[in-house]
C-alpha cells in the first residue's frame, strides 16, 4: 500500500518499526499487567502504569495507522498490541473487584457504558482494520468491545475510588421497634 511509504524500503522500514513499538507495548503492558496482579507495591504506580499502557497501544494504533492491529490474526504480517491493551486492561478489572466493594452499580454501568461507546467509537472510526466483511469482523469487534468494557469498568471504579478523598459520614440510627417472624 503507498499510504505506508513512497517506496517498498520506505514502507518495509515503516512496517519493522510498526512491529518493534507493538512489541515493546506488549512487553510493557504484560509486566505492568502482572505487577498490578500479583504485587501491586506501590499501588498508586501501579494503577497508574496499567491505565497509561492501554492508551499508549490506542495511540499506537492511531499513529500507525493500518500498520498495528488491535486484534490478532493468524499468518497476519501486522503486528497486534492485543497483548498490550488486554493484560492491564484485564489487571485493573480485577483488582477493582477485588479492592472495591460497590454499592450501587446503576451509575456505575452509565459511565462505563459511555466511556467504552466512546473508546469503541474512536477505534471503529481511528482505524482501517474494520472492514465487516465477514462473520468473524462482527465476532473480532465484540471481543474487543469486552476488552474496552473490561478496561473502563477496571479505570473508572479504581479511580472514582482511589483519588477520593472525602471524609466518610457515619449516621447514627436508632432501633424504635423490631419484630421477629
Amino acid at each position: 500500500d503507498d499510504a505506508f511509504g513512497i517506496n517498498e524500503e520506505a514502507r518495509e522500514f515503516r512496517l519493522t518499526e510498526a512491529r518493534r513499538v507493538a512489541n515493546y507495548i506488549n512487553i510493557i503492558g504484560s509486566v505492568v499487567g502482572l505487577w498490578l496482579f500479583f504485587f501491586p507495591r506501590p499501588y498508586l504506580l501501579s494503577i497508574l502504569a496499567a491505565m497509561a499502557i492501554p492508551v499508549a497501544a490506542l495511540g499506537s494504533v492511531y499513529l500507525y495507522r493500518g500498520l498495528i492491529r488491535m486484534d490478532e490474526r493468524k499468518n497476519s504480517a501486522f503486528p497486534s498490541i492485543l497483548t498490550g491493551f488486554l493484560v492491564p486492561g484485564g489487571a485493573l478489572l480485577v483488582r477493582a473487584i477485588l479492592d472495591y466493594e460497590i454499592l450501587d452499580y446503576m451509575n456505575l454501568w452509565i459511565m462505563v457504558s459511555v466511556a467504552t461507546i466512546c473508546l469503541v467509537g474512536l477505534v471503529l472510526w481511528g482505524t482501517r482494520e474494520f472492514r465487516f466483511s465477514k462473520w468473524l469482523d462482527y465476532l473480532n469487534t465484540l471481543a474487543i468491545v469486552g476488552i474496552i468494557l473490561c478496561y473502563t469498568f477496571g479505570t473508572y471504579v479504581i479511580s472514582n475510588c482511589l483519588f477520593d478523598k472525602a471524609e466518610p459520614e457515619i449516621f447514627k440510627s436508632q432501633v424504635v421497634d423490631k419484630e421477629i417472624s
